[in-house]
Parts: structure tokens; C-alpha cells; sequence
């Protein structure tokens, strides 16, 4: 995340699963950046337990991909 604006302490890379996302919601406003590869498993995931989403590319990053998780819905 070079020149993005942003020092290295005012983000962190972790690793995280499904689950982790979800109890994540309402801290991250349901925003995530998530690599290509996390993101099709991610996209999996969602169709299966019925999760609505929006994803762009990161701007300053194509590698990176934003996820808008909009609705669960029988999650």
C-alpha cells in the first residue's frame, strides 16, 4: 500500500475468516479490502449463505478489491 496517502501504522493485514467478517459488520460499517484470491473465496462463501455485496477495485490498488456487504440474508 505505497503512497496511498496513509502511514503503516493506520492499517494492519490480517488473517481472517468468513466468520471473522461477519462479526466484523457493524464495526466496519461493512466495508472491507480484501485481495483478489481472499475475494473469490469470499464471493463463494457469500452466494452459499445468502450475504449481498458490492465490490469495486481499490483505487490506489488494483490488486486490492472494496467489499460492501449490503444484506444477510439467511446467514
Amino acid at each position: 500500500m505505497l503512497n496511498c496517502g496513509y502511514g503503516q501504522t493506520d492499517f494492519r493485514i490480517d488473517a481472517i475468516s468468513f466468520t471473522d467478517v461477519m462479526n466484523d459488520y457493524g464495526v466496519s460499517s461493512g466495508e472491507f479490502a480484501m485481495e483478489e484470491k481472499v475475494f473469490e473465496n469470499f464471493k463463494r462463501i457469500a452466494e452459499h449463505v445468502g450475504v449481498e455485496y458490492e465490490a469495486e477495485k481499490y483505487y490506489f490498488d488494483s490488486t486490492l478489491m472494496v467489499v460492501n456487504v449490503d444484506t444477510i440474508q439467511k446467514a
